[in-house]
């Protein structure tokens, strides 16, 4: 048998060069798990049902069950300064004044009858609209939280949280 001896180093004990080699190195430590499950998470709460999504591309699959209460969910659950909450009060406040656009009842709350097919026609741009929008805004927090995790700052964080040990060139030292 034979006992081989290697001398490892902390990440601040590294050179410049190795810092940055062990960096690239690890480049993808941060994502290499499911890390945008809590955006899935928060699109559910919502009643936005997420199916996959492609940063590159920007891409995002997912579905709307009912624009009006998704909306209603993103203003209950979701902050003022949320970029979803904003969209989400417009679509809402929208959504109304369309309704007393083709409202003759007193409240001004009912569509009436006779103007039910420019109505829908009308909602149905405004659903749409709402829907491209709120896509737009998740696969920004995706894109977001992708950058955020891979980003310099983020992988030294993890490798110091994780005590990680380094060769004098930079490469992981298991």
């Amino acid at each position: 048998m034979k006992i081989k001896k290697i001398k490892v180093y902390e990440f601040d004990e590294l050179s410049d060069e190795s810092k940055k080699k062990a960096v690239e190195n690890l480049s993808d430590c941060n994502v290499d798990y499911e890390w945008w499950e809590s955006i899935y998470e928060d699109a559910d709460r919502v009643s936005v049902e997420i199916t996959g999504f492609d940063i590159d591309h920007g891409s995002l699959s997912f579905k709307v069950h009912d624009e009006d209460d998704t909306a209603q969910r993103i203003v209950k659950e979701h902050g003022k300064t949320c970029d979803t909450y904003k969209l989400a009060k417009k679509f809402l406040k929208d959504r109304a004044a369309l309704v007393r656009k083709y409202s003759t009842a007193p409240s001004r709350d009912v569509v009436d009858e006779k103007y039910y097919h420019k109505f829908d026609i009308e909602l149905d741009e405004l659903n749409d609209g709402f829907t491209s929008d709120l896509r737009e805004e998740y696969l920004s927090m995706l894109r977001k939280e992708y950058e955020y995790l891979t980003s310099e700052a983020q992988i030294i964080d993890h490798i110091k949280i994780n005590n990680w040990t380094f060769t004098a060139e930079g490469k992981l030292e298991n």
